[in-house]
């Protein structure tokens, strides 16, 4: 099974790793089905992150995971990590929005942004903010399953030229012979 998740910031603090989580939504392959989680249910997650041998996401290895483990420890071990903004990055020195991406690659975009997920939670917009991150959920695992299935995404540059971005994932079927998320990978 793999697990794709995003988690939305409670606040905007000088330390990203003191943002918090007000929400958090995934997508789990062995279910075909999207679901989510508020901060008070966040214990929910760690369960089902256990089950995954991969688990997808983009800027997961810089920002969500580092923040989700100031709420539990995760044991990634015997994970595979896939993270879409860190191969693009490692490959081609992008540094590209997730939004640039799916709506060049798909034409489907994000909705708002980070910022307006900050002002949602603090606004108790509670369905906006679980509608804002549950889109940025589908908009990684379809990157994600088109990237898997066609070995290329692509993104718009400064100027608006379409330009391809050929790439491909690894994928473990068991967790058992995956490689640590974090051996051998330069994060910048």
């Amino acid at each position: 099974m793999y697990v794709v998740f995003d988690h939305e910031a409670k606040t905007i603090a000088n330390n990203f790793l003191d943002n918090g989580i007000s929400y958090l939504g995934y997508y789990r392959s062995d279910t075909d089905e999207y679901n989510g989680v508020f901060e008070s249910d966040l214990h929910k997650f760690q369960e089902i992150i256990k089950q995954a041998h991969t688990i997808v996401g983009y800027n997961i290895i810089r920002y969500d995971i580092p923040v989700l483990e100031r709420y539990y420890k995760l044991d990634l071990r015997n994970k595979q990590i896939i993270d879409i903004f860190k191969e693009v990055y490692n490959r081609y020195g992008l540094a590209l929005k997730l939004d640039n991406l799916s709506s060049t690659t798909f034409n489907l975009s994000k909705i708002a942004h980070g910022t307006d997920a900050v002002r949602f939670y603090k606004e108790g917009k509670l369905d906006k903010l679980k509608e804002y991150c549950d889109m940025d959920v589908k908009l990684t695992k379809e990157l994600y399953e088109y990237i898997r299935k066609h070995g290329y995404c692509y993104y718009t540059d400064g100027i608006g030229n379409k330009i391809k971005l050929e790439l491909s994932f690894d994928v473990v079927e068991s967790s058992s012979t995956a490689q640590h998320p974090l051996d051998g990978i330069s994060l910048f």
